[in-house]
């Protein structure tokens, strides 16, 4: 009976604290509208940013107590996959301030889904979707140059 109890207690608890993300989360996408130009060029870094977001604040949802580095690691590959593809797609200058943007959207999600130990994390992010970022318009503009040698 006691661990009927338990199970119901912690999925209440599971519950209440899924709908406390997705509030957060909720704010956090009309602080980013707000910040962002509303201006249709702007479209793709946006995207971007909303996925970026999405990973950091549904990603964690399904972890489990053990699973903390594994998620980290996704994490940490998608940031720099998604820089990767912002390098890619985009051709403004405001690419250049996504690695801001990045690092600074999971600072809510160290103190919710992490502890303070998980700050240092946001330099990572920083460092790595900067690295996507450079990586990738330089590889675009190596295409782009020979292309036009042939």
């Amino acid at each position: 009976k006691c661990a009927s109890t338990k199970t119901k207690t912690r999925f209440q608890k599971t519950n209440k604290e899924f709908v406390i993300h997705f509030y957060y989360l909720e704010h956090i996408v009309e602080l980013l509208l707000s910040v962002m130009p509303s201006s249709p060029k702007y479209i793709k870094e946006l995207i971007i940013l909303i996925i970026q977001l999405l990973v950091y604040y549904i990603l964690p949802l399904f972890m489990g107590p053990t699973d903390a580095m594994g998620v980290v690691f996704l994490l940490i590959l998608s940031v720099f996959i998604l820089g990767l593809i912002l390098g890619f797609i985009s051709n403004n200058k405001i690419k250049y301030i996504y690695p801001l943007f990045s690092s600074l959207l999971f600072l809510p999600a160290v103190f919710i889904y992490f502890n303070t130990t998980a700050l240092i994390y946001i330099l990572w992010f920083f460092i790595l979707s900067l690295m996507g970022i450079l990586s990738s318009t330089l590889l675009r503009k190596l295409i782009k140059w020979l292309y036009g040698l042939f």
